[in-house]
């Protein structure tokens, strides 16, 4: 599937915004964690390759979440990719698949809660923004899901009721040219059938009688029928 302007628009802004967001949290990451050069830049090149594949987001969303999901576990720099890849599951996939993804995302919170977190201890306070940040993020792809479906129902009906307002004006000039059709072609059998003299004046008409008669027999046969029906 091509990808629109707008899509192209909203893939690039939301690469932004995960690039943003890792650059903000790289200072405590920075401070927090006594790690060595050669692990910051692995962390930041996880993090740079996950905001890239972003852009696979619309064709393996599922697959997306799930791999940087694990990935999360050793990089700390994945966390603006994890929220737009979360985000896009909960916006294009149905509510189980989300469901499943998000009982993926939370499954680390019970072993924190269970070790005994200290509230005083900066990573605390890291680990439950995190879960929140991931929370808010489900919570807001699922309301653009269902803005989506209702806005897809009110177009779908806008549309059949205009197709039905379609139709009936169809068959009401239908209705309406049928009667005027069988109007005259009543009035001209009762002439061809009254008047058949008129045949000596200037030319024979009993060709043209007759095919008017067999012409209204089959406007008024519908009609007849109807009637005997009811």
């Amino acid at each position: 599937m091509r990808r629109t302007p707008r899509d192209w628009f909203a893939d690039i802004s939301l690469f932004l915004f995960a690039a943003g967001f890792s650059v903000l949290a790289s200072e405590s990451v920075v401070h927090e964690l006594d790690l060595s050069r050669a692990e910051l830049i692995a962390d930041q090149s996880a993090g740079a390759l996950a905001c890239a594949a972003l852009f696979l987001r619309r064709r393996w969303p599922v697959q997306l979440a799930v791999v940087l999901l694990v990935t999360g576990a050793f990089s700390h720099y994945v966390t603006g990719p994890i929220m737009v890849a979360l985000f896009t599951v909960a916006a294009l996939r149905p509510p189980r698949t989300t469901g499943w993804v998000a009982m993926l995302a939370f499954a680390p919170l019970p072993v924190f809660l269970a070790g005994g977190p200290d509230p005083d201890q900066p990573a605390t306070g890291a680990a439950l923004t995190y879960f929140a940040l991931i929370a808010g993020t489900i919570g807001w792809g699922l309301f653009i899901r269902s803005r989506r479906q209702v806005i897809a129902s009110l177009r779908e009906r806008a549309e059949r009721a205009e197709e039905e307002a379609q139709r009936r004006a169809r068959e009401e000039i239908a209705r309406e040219m049928h009667d005027v059709l069988a109007h005259r072609l009543s009035a001209w059998r009762t002439i061809a059938h009254r008047n058949p003299a008129v045949a000596g004046w200037c030319y024979d008409i009993r060709p043209a009688r007759r095919a008017v008669t067999t012409a209204s027999r089959r406007v008024w046969a519908p009609s007849l029928r109807m009637a005997e029906r009811r």
